[in-house]
Order: structure tokens, then C-alpha cells, then sequence
């Protein structure tokens, strides 16, 4: 039977809470990366956590976790699909590489990290824990549920991203099931609101402040397919692939759009 490090090795899929030795050498490792982190590894349990609740928006979140070395470059040159892949569509929890939940299943995300974040506050520990969820998500009860039990319970150290595009898979989301304002929804519930242009780092990393005493929603109306003359505000583009001729049409226009920023 193979070990749990021999199937890492082979990029197929293994627990690594299974094998003490793989479980040190993966310490050893983040020990090496720990330049990227605001905490030492034997210190993890004071970190923040980032929740994806919309999970099909993990191939934003791939790039940033290979820049911090918690997966390979060879991780992502796999894909996301077919008998090699180690990473997926929609993320597989694996805590050891910063994975806190398996995604899927809309709606289930905010109910998840209400939950580590009042873990967190029971055991006295700093950490925050963020989750994104889209507009359309939040057509989910489990999603209102969630909010009323955050605000009531006052969880401060959890903050919710609200992805407002717009759209959702079927079409806009005001003609799937208008959700009305939701920045007066998440206010009702008692949540601090920040509503922010999404597309506009500075405005994010401020309304990503500690908010004080409440929780904090923020609002971030955004635009799909941000940047792409051929995408931006087409529902297809939801869950639709790049040819190649499309793909070098993409890098063209994001690579123009870079250095005209750089020259403001």
C-alpha cells in the first residue's frame, strides 16, 4: 500500500493528516516560505482565513497561492480537469495547503466561516476570517441564515465580500431573483456596510479594515469580465473557456491595460 507521501509524489489524491512524515516535511517547507506569511508556521493558528464561498472563482485564487508557495508551479500546469489534476474547479479542503473549505455547493461558505469565527473568539485568538460569496449566491437562504446568526452573535472578526456583478449563471441576477439592495439587507442584520468600486484595490484594502465591534459587508460592484472587450458584461462568460486565439487576445489587451496604468 502506498503512503500517503508516495501518492503526493505521484499527484494523486492523499491526506496528508494521515502521514506523520509527510505532515514534517510540509512544516519544513512552509518553514522555508514563511517570508510570505505574517505568521511563523508554529504560530498558524493565530492566521487569518480566507473563505471562497463562490468557488468557482478559485482559478483567481490559484495565482496568489503560488506566489506564496503553498502549491507548485507544476500544480497548476495539471489543470483543473482530467486523471491528473491536483487542483480542482472547485477547491478540495485541505487546511495543510490553505484549502479551509471543499467548494461547490453555493451558499454553504458564510455559514462555514461564522463558525471559525467564533471559534476563533472562544479560544481568544487574533485571527479574521474573510468570505467571498457573488450576488447571485446570496438568491441562497442558507446565506440569510448565516447573516442573521453573524450579526446577532456580533462577530466582529468575520468580514463578507459580496462579488455584485450582476449576474449569476441563468442571467442578471435582478431578473433571476431580484435580491433588492443587498448593502440595506446586510445593515438590517447588523452588519457594518462598506460599498466599494471592487475593481479599485485601494478602496478594498480600506474597507478591509478591522470595522470595531460588528461585522463588516462589504459591497463590491464589479463588473464580469473586467478588462476584456469581449467579455465584460456577457453572462456566457460565467463559465465559458478561451480558444487560443481568444487567450492571446486577452494578454494583448491586459498587458496594455497594465502599462497604461503604470504610466499614470
Amino acid at each position: 500500500m502506498k503512503t500517503e507521501k508516495q501518492k503526493a509524489a505521484e499527484g494523486l489524491l492523499y491526506d496528508a493528516n494521515n502521514d506523520p512524515e509527510l505532515q514534517r516535511e510540509m512544516l519544513q517547507t512552509r518553514c522555508l516560505l514563511h517570508e510570505y506569511n505574517l505568521l511563523p508556521p508554529d504560530r498558524t493558528d493565530e492566521r487569518d482565513r480566507l473563505i471562497v464561498s463562490k468557488a468557482h472563482a478559485s482559478v483567481a485564487l490559484y495565482p496568489m497561492m503560488l506566489k506564496c508557495g503553498l502549491i507548485s508551479q507544476d500544480d497548476v500546469d495539471r489543470g483543473l480537469f482530467g486523471p491528473d489534476a491536483r487542483l480542482f474547479k472547485h477547491p478540495e479542503r485541505d487546511p495543510q495547503r490553505g484549502f479551509e473549505i471543499s467548494g461547490g455547493s453555493l451558499g454553504m461558505g458564510l455559514g462555514y466561516a461564522a463558525g471559525l469565527a467564533l471559534s476563533l473568539r472562544r479560544k481568544r485568538l487574533p485571527g479574521r476570517v474573510f468570505c467571498v460569496v457573488g450576488d447571485g449566491e446570496c438568491d441562497e437562504g442558507s446565506v440569510w441564515e448565516s447573516a442573521a446568526l453573524i450579526g446577532y452573535k456580533r462577530l466582529a472578526n468575520l468580514t463578507v465580500v459580496v462579488d455584485a456583478n450582476g449576474m449569476q449563471l441563468d442571467g442578471p441576477t435582478a431578473q433571476i431573483l431580484d435580491n433588492g439592495p443587498i448593502n440595506r439587507k446586510f445593515t438590517a442584520f447588523g452588519f457594518d456596510v462598506a460599498e466599494v468600486d471592487g475593481h479599485d484595490v485601494i478602496q478594498l484594502a480600506d474597507a478591509l479594515r478591522n470595522p470595531g465591534d460588528r461585522p463588516r459587508a462589504v459591497v463590491a460592484r464589479t463588473l464580469k469580465g473586467h478588462g476584456l472587450s469581449f467579455a465584460e458584461g456577457h453572462t456566457e462568460w460565467h463559465d465559458k473557456a478561451l480558444t487560443e486565439e481568444l487567450y492571446q487576445q486577452a494578454m494583448r489587451e491586459l498587458d496594455a491595460r497594465e502599462e497604461a496604468i503604470q504610466g499614470e
